[in-house]
């Protein structure tokens, strides 16, 4: 008997002791009631539990196989649909927790992987099931249902249990140091590996084991100035994840930090074949020359620490290591920990300024917005080396105040960022060796300055999510391996999003190209477009009835562009903080918008050269 749930599971129990956690939101449940009546056993009926000497009755009732199997199906976010099996349910200080396991209506069993839900009442008063997060809570009511549930059949062991021949203690580091010892090489797990990482010295190494710190008790409590690269002689093994089906969920895994705090292993590679993407260059950005040349002499492959040997906390080269394989560039610290406000008299100076631009603008019947792009560690805190704490009132809110003050519209970003990392903790936002966001980040960036811009030019063309196609592609930002002399010892992916209607914009014009940095690498497409380039124009002729902008910004934007393009008729971006009058005035720009980097908000009011 199957009940049709429409909601989100997230597994995060397994019988044999391993855990694993796919994010999903879970909604209420429509006659709760009635489907909890489905999903339990029938009650009995008077004389059903009465002994019998009746040896057909004996068999038909203690024959597992002859019993029918209590199943309900879960609908996740992208319509795929799992079965899954009541296993029971138990009590634990007064709360309701079901068991429910997945299951194969084909080879008709169940695996051992369970989903808990908490019994709750909504508003109405009606049962729903609601997914345990809270991870204390959780190993309380799995101990219990372990022991009541599954009893005999299931083995309760530490979490800490990778599987029977792999385990891992908060005392020992199984995952991010290679073996240095040829007698005692490092476990062989049996799990599936989570997607390889870059190559050191020639062997496959998983950075995100090698890196994420795991239970490592070695990072230093303090920051570590790192002088020598360390040889690596043996490459490390993956941190083992678990397999689950496409389009179901995604396999995670937990990454642990030196406090014991757990966190998701974040994914930039999410596609099954990339044979398939079939975008077009237009929106094919940000992607990596396939016809770069490789030159492990250059000074960007000069390796200047070996990344596979750092820890947490390590800093070289202004580059600060953090949990999950993330780079972090040093220089935004005082923006994380607050030390980076402005002075009273370059603030009240800030604010003229951009009153007075604002005032020019809207006097020519165009409007002003203002887009800060959060610094990284901003988003991924949590990530951060733990002996830096996120400050509560940093730059960023100044600025947000400084806007109001002169009568800006500020897109402030934090909170849209946390959302989608709320929403999808696994599919990671900003590129995890490099400085900047993705496209997954722009986006979600995209969509919250136009829907303020639409507010006031109803016009403006606006597209969800659903009516592109996603793909992943090699990409060129690894800024932060550049520093370190790891850039071409490492790749790492990104994600790209095409029309799926094809109604793309065409560039008009171009002007000079960034010749420095990574950005040499970056691919030009068959209009002559690359991310280097820092001034140029699109047109798109689906968008006759749409306004016109005209932005000024940092690199940030590069994942802008392939979603601004596409929503007024002519886009106009300049590579600079410079306010040229005579400039915006000739691009007819309806919308005036500044893009920049959290992290140079204090060279703008500055007024110092763009940096990247």
């Amino acid at each position: 008997m199957h009940s049709k749930i429409n909601c989100y599971a997230t597994v995060i129990g397994k019988a044999k002791g391993q855990v694993y956690y796919m994010k999903k939101k879970v909604i209420a449940l429509i006659a709760m009631l009635l489907v909890i009546s489905m999903l339990l056993p029938a009650c009995k009926k008077d004389g059903e539990g009465e002994e019998t000497t009746d040896p057909d009755k004996i068999e038909e009732t203690t024959d597992s196989e002859e019993k029918p199997i209590e199943t309900y199906i879960v609908t996740d976010e992208n319509g795929g649909e799992t079965s899954y099996e009541v296993l029971g349910f138990s009590e634990v200080d007064g709360v309701k927790y079901y068991a429910l396991v997945a299951w194969d209506e084909n080879d008709e069993e169940s695996t051992d992987d369970y989903v808990v839900y908490r019994a709750e009442e909504d508003e109405d008063g009606n049962e729903v099931l609601t997914l345990v997060e809270d991870q204390s809570e959780l190993e309380k009511a799995k101990a219990v249902i372990d022991a009541e549930v599954m009893g005999a059949e299931t083995e309760t062991v530490d979490q800490t249990t990778v599987d029977s021949e792999t385990t891992v203690s908060p005392e020992e580091d199984t995952t991010l140091a290679p073996s240095t010892d040829e007698t005692n090489p490092a476990p062989d797990t049996t799990v599936s590996q989570a997607p390889s990482g870059p190559s050191f010295g020639g062997g496959s190494i998983d950075v995100g084991g090698l890196i994420s710190g795991g239970n490592s008790t070695q990072s230093p409590a303090q920051p570590v100035e790192t002088t020598a690269a360390p040889v690596v002689t043996t490459p490390a093994p993956s941190a083992p994840t678990v397999s689950i089906p496409v389009d179901t969920v995604v396999p995670v895994e937990l990454i642990t930090t030196n406090s014991g705090r757990l966190l998701i292993h974040t994914i930039s590679d999410r596609t099954t074949n990339r044979t398939d993407d079939n975008s077009t260059t237009l929106a094919f950005m940000p992607i990596k020359d396939p016809n770069a040349k490789v030159d492990m002499n250059a000074e960007q492959n000069r390796q200047k620490v070996n990344l596979a040997s750092v820890r947490p906390g390590a800093i070289y080269n202004g580059v600060l290591v953090g949990y999950d394989n993330y780079l972090f560039y040093k220089d935004t610290l005082n923006d994380f920990e607050g030390n980076g406000v402005l002075a009273t008299s370059l603030y009240n100076k800030a604010v003229a300024d951009l009153k007075e631009r604002n005032e020019w603008v809207e006097a020519n019947g165009m409007k002003f917005y203002f887009v800060i792009a959060p610094n990284k560690n901003t988003v991924y805190h949590e990530y951060m080396p733990e002996t830096y704490t996120l400050a509560s009132y940093r730059r960023y809110d100044q600025f947000v105040e400084l806007l109001s003050e002169a009568g800006i519209t500020a897109v402030d970003l934090r909170e849209t960022m946390a959302n989608a990392v709320k929403a999808n903790p696994q599919e990671n936002l900003y590129y995890k060796y490099d400085t900047h966001w993705n496209n997954h980040a722009g986006y979600h960036a995209y969509r919250t300055a136009m829907d303020l811009i639409d507010e006031d030019f109803p016009n403006v063309v606006i597209h969800d999510r659903s009516e592109y196609q996603i793909n992943y592609t090699e990409t060129y930002m690894k800024d932060l391996c550049w520093y370190t002399g790891n850039y071409d010892r490492v790749t790492d992916y990104g994600p790209v999003y095409t029309l799926k209607t094809g109604q793309s914009a065409r560039l008009a014009w171009k002007s000079d190209a960034v010749k420095y940095g990574q950005y040499q690498f970056s691919y030009i497409d068959s209009q002559g477009y690359s991310d280097r380039l820092v001034y140029f124009q699109y047109i798109n002729d689906s968008n006759v009835n749409a306004p016109n902008i005209y932005v000024m910004r940092d690199s940030y934007s590069i994942a802008l562009v392939p979603f601004m393009k596409d929503s007024f008729y002519k886009s106009t971006y300049n590579w600079t903080w410079s306010f040229s009058k005579e400039d915006i005035l000739n691009s007819e720009a309806d919308v005036v918008m500044v893009v920049v980097a959290e992290r140079n908000l204090r060279n703008y009011v500055n007024n110092k050269a763009v940096s990247d």
